[in-house]
C-alpha cells in the first residue's frame, strides 16, 4: 500500500531535483544536434550521472550515442 507519507516523501525528492533537470533540458534545447549525431547530450548526459552519488560504472557508446549507468543498491522503503 502507498501512503500519503510515501507520496510526500516522493513528491519532496522530485521538487528538490526539477529545477536542474528544467534546466538540463533548457540547456539542451539552446544546443541543438542533428539525430543520430547527440554526441554532446550523450556526453552531458555522462557527466551528470557520474555526479550523482551512489552512480557508478558509466558506460558510454552503448549502441554509439547510449549512456547506461549501474547505481549501488541501497535498502529501499517496502510497500506493500
Amino acid at each position: 500500500m502507498v501512503t500519503e507519507a510515501l507520496m510526500a516523501a516522493v513528491d519532496s525528492e522530485i521538487a528538490a531535483v526539477l529545477p536542474a533537470v528544467i534546466a538540463f533540458r533548457h540547456e539542451r534545447h539552446q544546443h541543438p544536434e542533428l539525430t543520430w549525431q547527440e554526441t554532446e547530450t550523450a556526453a552531458a548526459v555522462a557527466l551528470r550521472l557520474k555526479a550523482i552519488d551512489g552512480v557508478e560504472n558509466v558506460k558510454e557508446g552503448v549502441g554509439r550515442l547510449g549512456v547506461v549507468a549501474f547505481q549501488q543498491h541501497k535498502p529501499a522503503a517496502h510497500i506493500e
